[in-house]
């Protein structure tokens, strides 16, 4: 019992120890600003919490601004990107009928030169052809009809070779051969005038 007494002695002191250590122990400050008591150990007073509270949300509000703006800049740039596509589009489409209106222009001026040379040389062949013919204009030849024919004989030959050229017969065919049909009617009229006038 002795001992049981001794035990519960020790006990009891030692819990009067503690409880005096507990009460004599420094109050905390704030881990902050150090100035003010707080409850706990590294805790923070109630002015320094408000303050960490306002940076938390600043912070907040400027990811959010900073966010917001990087996606504007992305818009921005994207708009600027489809804009330069746009007007490349539309310089390579004006290039594009600049040279189709140029291919069309020179293929116009080489038909327009074409035209020209044909012309040139069909009026050259024109001119060879009735310089050749006025050299061996024949009327007795282009009539059909002998040197020593009589009046009625040319007059006859020429009804005939008039209705033979008359145009009227031809008016359906190409106009080359239209051409062709008046020179000689046109022929066939001079040799006439010729042997009659």
């Amino acid at each position: 019992m002795w001992i049981a007494v001794a035990v519960v002695s020790v006990l009891i002191a030692a819990g009067a120890v503690l409880l005096v250590k507990k009460a004599r122990r420094a109050p905390s400050k704030c881990r902050v600003c150090g100035v003010v008591d707080v409850p706990q150990p590294g805790a923070l007073c109630q002015q320094c919490r408000r303050e960490a509270a306002e940076a938390a949300r600043r912070a907040a509000t400027e990811r959010v601004d900073h966010e917001r703006a990087q996606l504007e800049e992305l818009r921005q740039q994207k708009a600027r990107e489809e804009e330069d596509a746009r007007l490349r589009d539309q310089e390579q489409a004006r290039q594009r009928e600049e040279e189709a209106a140029r291919q069309r222009e020179h293929e116009a001026s080489g038909r327009e030169g074409e035209a020209r040379r044909r012309e040139e040389e069909a009026r050259q062949s024109r001119q060879a052809g009735v310089t050749a013919q006025e050299e061996v204009f024949d009327p007795y030849a282009i009539l059909g009809v002998s040197r020593d024919a009589s009046q009625q004989e040319i007059r006859a030959a020429y009804d005939q070779a008039k209705l033979k050229y008359d145009l009227d017969h031809v008016a359906h065919l190409g106009p080359e051969l239209q051409e062709h049909f008046k020179a000689k009617a046109l022929a066939m009229d001079r040799a006439y005038q010729m042997l009659t006038g």
